[in-house]
């Protein structure tokens, strides 16, 4: 089957916030540092385990775990995407792109079927500690809110899971001549940004991605 735009559009949107979480709004302007050693983690049982930040989920259950060809495609017409709206902000779409690591990423179905759902989470070094939750998920909600197309949904909240706090918010984001809901988690360990992104397409698939989400839990202190 040949994978369209509209086809690719629930995994474009999942995609998509990672390429605007930037340091707390600032537009970035240099390359960030690397990210340490072992970023990427670990993938397996059903459980992905992160020894270097700290910190395991239980990814969802059945769903289908994406190549990093396939994230790099969705990123970029996602890029495309959000830059074609006309919010002034293609300069810094462009800044944010690749400013955060795609650690894992899953879609509920294998690319090119209707109807997708997408969970995924990403890592990025911030210029400080002292950055919170609340203030990446604010940088994001600022540049989305700049098209007139996209409408905030539930503003900033936030909450605590396992301890760590976690900023959300949800946005409806039109790209690519749809409007799809997009629910966006981020917390702090360290310096590093620690984001949980995720369209579903269903209150079955919604569930399950929140409860991949709920599995988040510190394994060191």
């Amino acid at each position: 089957m040949k994978i369209t735009r509209n086809s690719w559009l629930w995994i474009v949107l999942g995609m998509a916030l990672f390429l605007v979480a930037e340091s707390a709004g600032q537009a970035q302007t240099e390359p960030r540092s690397p990210q340490p050693s072992g970023i990427f983690g670990s993938n397996a049982d059903g459980k992905y385990r992160n020894s270097s930040l700290g910190f395991e989920l239980t990814v969802p259950t059945n769903w289908v775990s994406l190549s990093q060809d396939e994230q790099d495609k969705a990123k970029g017409l996602g890029a495309d995407g959000l830059k074609a709206q006309d919010g002034g902000t293609a300069k810094e779409i462009d800044l944010a792109v690749g400013a955060e690591t795609v650690v894992l990423a899953y879609a509920k179905k294998p690319l090119g079927a209707l109807g997708n759902s997408v969970w995924a989470v990403g890592v990025g070094k911030q210029p400080s500690s002292r950055i919170t939750p609340s203030m990446v998920v604010e940088a994001a909600k600022s540049l989305f809110l700049k098209a007139p197309e996209n409408k905030l949904i539930k503003d900033v909240e936030v909450e605590k899971i396992d301890g760590k706090e976690f900023a959300s918010m949800v946005i409806d984001l039109y790209i690519h001549g749809q409007t799809v809901r997009l629910r966006y988690y981020a917390t702090m360990i360290r310096e590093f940004s620690v984001t949980v992104n995720m369209t579903a397409s269903d209150a079955d698939s919604l569930k399950e991605a929140e409860t991949a989400l709920r599995s988040f839990k510190i394994t060191q202190k």
